[in-house]
C-alpha cells in the first residue's frame, strides 16, 4: 500500500495542547534511566525525597522539613543531555483507518508535540522509520535543525508502507544508542514479527524503553449487528465476506487478548505501554501516562 498523502500538522506550535509546561514531567522521566549512575551535588534541582540513614545531613532541607513534617532531602542532578529515540511504525496497518485521519498522521502529530518539547530542553532527539526494513534513520543529535530534518522525513509519503517487523527494527536501531538513552516505540502493534519482545526485553537491560500503541476504532471492534461486510487486505488485495453479528464479539474478544499480551511483554522487560484511540487526542492520556512512569523510574 503507498501513502499518497500526507496531512499531518507538524508545526510546532500549532498542536491545541502545549506539552511545555509539563517538561518537568520528561525532564524527571528522561534523567530517570540514570540517575543512580551520576547522583551527586549538580547543577539542577531534581526532587525531594524522605532522608535516610546515612544521608548526608548538609543536603537535609529545613524549610521544607518544615512544611511536610518529616526530613527531606533534596537530590539535584547533574545537567546532561540524555538520547531520545522515536522507533516509528510506517507499514501498511499504519495507514488504514476508519477516520479522515490515519494512524501514522496520528503518530506523527504525537513526535512532533513531544520531540520538540524534549529537543528544546536540550536534549538530542533520534527517529527511525521502520516496516519489514529500516526505512530512514537520523541518529540522535541535539538542536532545532534535527527536529526539523525529522519533521520533513514524516512528511514524505515515500517513507510509508510495506510489511511490519518490530524485532528487525529494534535490532539494527541498537546500534545508534548511547547511554543514557530512551527508546520510544510507537506502532500499532498489529501482526508484529515474532521474537520482537525478546529484543525490548534486551534493550530494556540498559536503557529505558516505552511504548505507544495507536489503534483505529476499527482495529478494536467491528460494526455490531450491522449483517455483512466485505473486507479487504491492505496488501493482498484479498476479498472476504464477514457477517459481523457473527464474528462482532469473537473479534473483541481477540483484540483484548492481543493487546493484553503486548502489555504484558513490556511488564515482562520492565516497562509499560501505552494505547492511544486515534479518534482521540494524545494530550491528556501522554502526560498522565510519562508522570506515572517518571514516578516508577525514581522509585
Amino acid at each position: 500500500m503507498r501513502l499518497k498523502e500526507f496531512k499531518a500538522n507538524l508545526q510546532p506550535n500549532i498542536p491545541k495542547h502545549n506539552l511545555s509546561g509539563h517538561k518537568n514531567i520528561i525532564n524527571r522521566l528522561l534523567v530517570g534511566n540514570y540517575i543512580s549512575k551520576v547522583k551527586r551535588t549538580g547543577l539542577e534541582f531534581l526532587d525531594y525525597r524522605p532522608y535516610t540513614a546515612g544521608d548526608d545531613a548538609n543536603k537535609i532541607d529545613w524549610k521544607a522539613s518544615k512544611k511536610s513534617q518529616k526530613l527531606l532531602v533534596k537530590e539535584t542532578i547533574e545537567e546532561k543531555a540524555v538520547n531520545v529515540l522515536f522507533l516509528v511504525d510506517v507499514s501498511d496497518s499504519m495507514l488504514c483507518s476508519s477516520i479522515p485521519k490515519l494512524k501514522c498522521e496520528y503518530a506523527a502529530e504525537l513526535i512532533c508535540a513531544l520531540s520538540f518539547v524534549i529537543q528544546r530542553e536540550g536534549n538530542a532527539i533520534g527517529l527511525v522509520m521502520f516496516s519489514d526494513k529500516i526505512v530512514k534513520t537520523l541518529p540522535p543529535l541535539i538542536g532545532t535543525t534535527q527536529y526539523y530534518n525529522m519533521m520533513k522525513e514524516l512528511q514524505k509519503t515515500r517513507n510509508y508502507g510495506g510489511d511490519c517487523n518490530i524485532k528487525k527494527a529494534l535490532k539494527q536501531s541498537m546500534g545508534l544508542l548511547r547511554v543514557p538513552s530512551l527508546v520510544i516505540i510507537i506502532s500499532d502493534f498489529i501482526n508484529p514479527s515474532k521474537g520482537w519482545e525478546d529484543y525490548i526485553k534486551i534493550i530494556s537491560m540498559q536503557y529505558h524503553i516505552l511504548g505507544i500503541m495507536i489503534r483505529d476504532q476499527r482495529d478494536k471492534v467491528l460494526p455490531q449487528d450491522k449483517g455483512f461486510f466485505v473486507v479487504e487486505h491492505p496488501t493482498t488485495n484479498e476479498k472476504l465476506v464477514i457477517d459481523t453479528k457473527e464474528y462482532y464479539k469473537k473479534y473483541k474478544a481477540f483484540v483484548e487478548e492481543e493487546e493484553e499480551q503486548i502489555n504484558t511483554s513490556f511488564k515482562k522487560a520492565k516497562s509499560a505501554v501505552l494505547l492511544l484511540d486515534s479518534n482521540k487526542h494524545f494530550f491528556n492520556p501522554l502526560v498522565n501516562f510519562l508522570e506515572r512512569q517518571s514516578r516508577v523510574v525514581h522509585k
